[in-house]
């Protein structure tokens, strides 16, 4: 007999299911239940359910609560031990500060970022005001450019009225002539 296999109330008992409950449990992470008897004389008086629940987080748990339940009595009926509660409120406490330093990360992040884009921009807001105060001075030298060139073009104009004035008193008074002639 192994140690552990008996004891004084279930004398005889053996523990193989037991041990392969425990063992499927912790290795699947799933719960294994299994109907199991004290060993009593009256053996429906000594019948009891075993069910194995893998206690805490994922496939290759180390921990498990073995639980033995009466027929006809449901497992939510019986009175859970305070150990248990205790165990479950610690893991629901650290699930609670993973989640909380998550948020606050995540909360980090998100700031980081707005203050990236709010610097992104008040440099494109910077570039839009510096491109419309260059468009001004484009349209501002623009308009001095056509003022130019409606100078030039009526100069140009008065220019080749003189030039036609001065070809009609060359031609009429033949000083042309006498000039390429004594040159």
């Amino acid at each position: 007999m192994r140690p552990g296999c008996a004891s004084p109330t279930w004398p005889g008992r053996r523990c193989a299911p037991l041990a392969a409950g425990l063992s499927r449990a912790l290795r699947t992470g799933e719960l294994a239940a299994f109907p199991a008897s004290t060993g009593g004389e009256d053996e429906a008086a000594g019948a009891v359910a075993v069910r194995v629940l893998p206690v805490g987080d994922g496939p290759g748990r180390r921990s498990a609560m073995v639980v033995f339940e009466r027929p006809g009595v449901p497992l939510a009926d019986l009175p859970m031990p305070a150990d248990t509660v205790l165990v479950q409120l610690e893991e629901l406490q650290v699930e609670l500060q993973r989640a909380r330093a998550e948020q606050q990360s995540l909360v980090e992040q998100l700031e980081g970022s707005n203050e990236e884009l709010q610097a992104a921009n008040e440099e494109m807001v910077a570039a839009n005001e510096e491109l419309q105060a260059t468009n001004e001075e484009l349209q501002s030298v623009n308009e001095e450019l056509f003022t130019v060139n409606a100078e030039n073009a009526r100069r140009i104009g008065e220019l080749e009225v003189l030039r036609a004035d001065l070809d009609h008193l060359l031609a009429a008074t033949d000083v042309a002539r006498w000039w390429w002639t004594t040159s």
